[in-house]
């Protein structure tokens, strides 16, 4: 079983995956290359980032007050961050959202099945008709 220790670090996105369970298609949310990170802190937060990597970046930036709105949805649209408390219950894992890029998120709780494979963790979840399946390894430390 997977311990609160096993979680504690931080993970970068290898795979994401979402499959229509009526038609089996296969996708993946932000391409081939989506990047992502996830972290879990002892103290029981938690954070999950995930954008494509092909995110355009704002022409003569400054200010986003300056940004033009449609570019604005573009950003939007291909980034997606929400963090909260975390606690384990036997093989899933219970993200408690407190603050999120979807006004909808906060409040809810993402449930996560986990399993750990080395240092591949996979995490999966199945709602609005789809089984995604996202596949993270853990990182090592930047010195």
């Amino acid at each position: 079983m997977i311990t609160k220790q096993d979680l504690v670090g931080s993970w970068l996105l290898q795979h994401w995956e979402a499959k229509n369970l009526e038609t089996g298609e296969i996708k993946r949310p932000y391409g081939e290359s989506a990047r992502g990170l996830l972290m879990y802190n002892t103290d029981g937060w938690m954070s999950a980032s995930l954008c494509s990597a092909e995110r355009e970046p704002f022409p003569d930036y400054d200010s986003l007050i300056n940004v033009a709105p449609e570019l604005k949805v573009a950003a939007f649209d291909d980034y997606f961050n929400y963090a909260g408390t975390y606690h384990l219950d036997g093989d899933e894992v219970i993200h408690d959202v407190e603050f999120s890029s979807s006004p909808n998120f906060p409040g809810s709780k993402q449930i996560r099945t986990m399993k750990l494979e080395g240092d591949i963790l996979i995490l999966g979840v199945e709602n609005s008709g789809r089984a995604q399946l996202l596949k993270w390894k853990r990182s090592k430390a930047i010195k």
